[in-house]
């Protein structure tokens, strides 16, 4: 039976990907990560009748790295390009007869297994980036526009909870010649976008009439690209801070100070490594010191840190937001196109026999509340209302 599609006026033609998630979390290193899955629904609205030849749907990866070497005589451009993971869904097939697609809007759900060992997203400018990218094309005949869209995919990463050794303190310490002994600490390795480090400094002066004008905090992200056998690093402070009232009274000088992560992709990246990229992390900080003839020395140290999109102790103790604790049901492609606004409960996909071509058809709706789509009562398999506790006690 073929079922017509449903008329919803629209001012133009428009094709539009849906994404359940446009940033995959990887859990664990590449080794250990098992990888995610993408999903959505790509969307066609006609406001009248076309002929399209084609509708695809492309999930390609790419890795490049570019840059000017400057140094000697001549200058030296390194540049290399490649992608890293490609996969395809064809909608409608090419053919030798142009297809005649009726006004209406039309849906087609996809998913797609990500690999956990692929590199994670990098976008820097000045050097290179790996970036994801989902794009449709509905092929036009030839002399008229196609219709296309292009969603950016996120892809990031974070350690699994038994990677321990990155919740540990850190601690450095020394003396610098008859003027003072140091120490600093950091109660972690890891910290996540948005994290506050507290840095704790204490200072044992030796030297008499030794003061501190200043002491300064900043956290330094190196980026290194590779074009064998070539390679290059720039690095870049993302946050900084300086207190300039630290307390110099008694034997013993303490002072807590803290800088935090920036967020967003564009203010700092994640530690991550490639076979052309590897982003890494250092806190670095600078005592500067009066001496007793008013000469100022400088004290200089570093402490390498792991940047990551998800705190450790985050990860360890915290539950999945209430929001998003439908994302761990089983995929059901009309939830999906439920939950981005496309559902219908009632579509097919024929050639009819006026010779159109009569992909799925769907109502565009509002996207719903939690409890409106956990509770969506339908013909799958899947239930999608939650268990009840002795329903959850008795399967365990």
């Amino acid at each position: 039976m073929v079922h017509a599609p449903r008329i919803i006026p629209h001012h133009s033609n428009e094709l539009k990907i849906h994404v359940e998630n446009s940033e995959l979390m990887m859990h664990g290193t590449a080794v250990e990560a098992a990888g995610c899955l993408l999903r959505g629904v790509l969307t066609l609205q006609l406001a009248e009748a076309i002929k399209v030849k084609s509708i695809v749907l492309k999930f390609v990866g790419t890795m490049k790295v570019a840059w000017a070497d400057t140094t000697g005589p001549h200058q030296r451009y390194h540049k290399d390009e490649r992608t890293v993971f490609q996969h395809e869904w064809v909608f409608l097939a090419p053919q030798k007869k142009t297809a005649i697609i009726g006004q209406g809007t039309y849906q087609w759900s996809f998913e797609l297994p990500v690999p956990g060992d692929l590199p994670d997203s990098i976008q820097n400018a000045g050097l290179g980036e790996v970036s994801y990218k989902l794009k449709a094309i509905a092929d036009r005949p030839s002399l008229v526009p196609n219709l296309t869209d292009k969603v950016r995919i996120q892809i990031t990463r974070c350690l699994l909870p038994s990677a321990t050794e990155f919740v540990q303190s850190l601690s450095i310490s020394d003396g610098w010649a008859s003027k003072l002994t140091y120490e600093v600490d950091i109660p972690s390795k890891m910290y996540g976008e948005g994290d506050k480090i507290p840095v704790s400094f204490k200072l044992t002066p030796i030297a008499s009439d030794l003061k501190v004008r200043a002491v300064t905090c900043s956290l330094k992200e190196y980026t290194s690209v590779t074009v064998a056998p070539y390679t290059k690093t720039d690095g870049r402070i993302v946050s900084y801070m300086q207190d300039s009232d630290f307390p110099c009274e008694g034997p013993v000088w303490t002072q807590t100070e803290v800088i935090e992560v920036p967020r967003g992709f564009a203010r700092i990246h994640c530690d991550t490594e490639n076979d052309m990229m590897r982003i890494r992390h250092k806190l670095k900080f600078v005592i500067k010191l009066v001496n007793a003839d008013g000469h100022i020395s400088e004290l200089r140290a570093a402490i390498p840190i792991m940047v990551s999109a998800i705190s450790q102790d985050h990860e360890m103790n915290s539950l999945p937001a209430y929001e998003d604790a439908w994302r761990t049901l089983p995929y059901n492609p009309d939830a999906v196109a439920f939950l981005t606004g496309s559902y219908s409960p009632a579509s097919s996909s024929n050639h009819s026999d006026s010779g159109e071509y009569n992909p799925t058809e769907t109502d565009l709706m509002q996207v719903p509340s939690y409890n409106t789509a956990a509770n969506m009562n339908d013909s799958s398999p899947y239930s999608w209302s939650l268990p009840s506790y002795d329903f959850a006690m008795v399967a365990a």
